[in-house]
C-alpha cells in the first residue's frame, strides 16, 4: 500500500517563493490498497471540479467540489463520484475529464457574459421541454455528471431550439453548445 499525499497550491501569486509557501496539505492517504505508484491521474471536469483517480480495486474518483478555495474549504470528497460497480486496478477518467496535455478546448462552464449572450436556455428548472437559443449554428449535447453525452442535436439562429428531455431523469446536467466557429460554451440546468 502506498500512501500518497494530495497538496494544493495557490497560484495566484506569479513567484515561486509565495507558491512554494502556500502548500497546503489536503489528504495524507489518498489511494487505493495494493498500489506501488507515485503519481495518480488528476483531471479537471466541465463542472469546475477537479477529479482524482485513486486506482485499486476502488468503486469511486475523489473530487475537489471548489478548487479555487484553499485547505478544507475546497470540499475533498474522497469517494465524490462513485462508480455502479467496483472497478479492478481502474486508472481511467470519465470522458468529460480534460488532462493538462489535451487540445485547448474549454472544459469549464462559462457563466460569465460570454456564455450569457451566446447561450441561454430556459427554463431552468425544466420539466419535459427546455428552449435553448444560441448566437450562431453550431450542435447542442447535453452531458450527465458521469460525462456521458445523452442528447446531441444541430442548433442555428433562426429561433429557440426545443429540447425534449422528458426521458432524463431529475438532477442536474451540463448543457454544451459547439459552435461551428470559437470556442464551445456550456451551462448547467436542473431537469425536475
Amino acid at each position: 500500500w502506498t500512501n500518497i499525499q494530495l497538496l494544493q497550491y495557490d497560484l495566484t501569486d506569479k513567484e515561486t517563493g509565495p507558491i512554494q509557501a502556500s502548500e497546503t496539505l489536503l489528504s495524507e492517504n489518498l489511494s487505493g490498497p495494493d498500489i506501488d505508484i507515485t503519481s495518480v491521474p488528476i483531471a479537471a471536469g466541465p463542472d469546475g471540479r477537479i477529479y482524482i483517480g485513486k486506482g485499486g480495486s476502488l468503486n469511486a474518483l475523489a473530487v475537489i467540489q471548489y478548487p479555487d478555495s484553499m485547505g478544507p474549504a475546497c470540499g475533498l470528497d474522497p469517494n465524490g463520484l462513485p462508480f455502479p460497480q467496483l472497478l479492478q486496478y481502474s486508472w481511467v477518467m470519465p470522458n468529460f475529464c480534460k488532462r493538462y496535455h489535451d487540445s485547448e478546448m474549454s472544459v469549464g462552464v462559462q457563466e460569465g457574459s460570454k456564455a450569457a449572450t451566446s447561450l441561454r436556455a430556459w427554463p431552468v428548472p425544466a420539466d419535459d421541454e427546455l428552449s435553448v437559443a444560441c448566437a450562431e449554428p453550431g450542435v447542442l449535447a447535453v452531458v450527465d455528471v458521469t460525462g456521458r453525452e445523452l442528447l446531441r442535436m444541430k442548433a442555428g439562429r433562426s429561433g429557440p431550439t426545443s429540447l425534449d428531455i422528458s426521458r432524463l431523469a431529475s438532477g442536474t446536467y451540463v448543457l454544451r453548445f459547439i459552435p461551428e466557429t470559437g470556442a464551445s460554451l456550456a451551462r448547467a440546468f436542473v431537469k425536475r
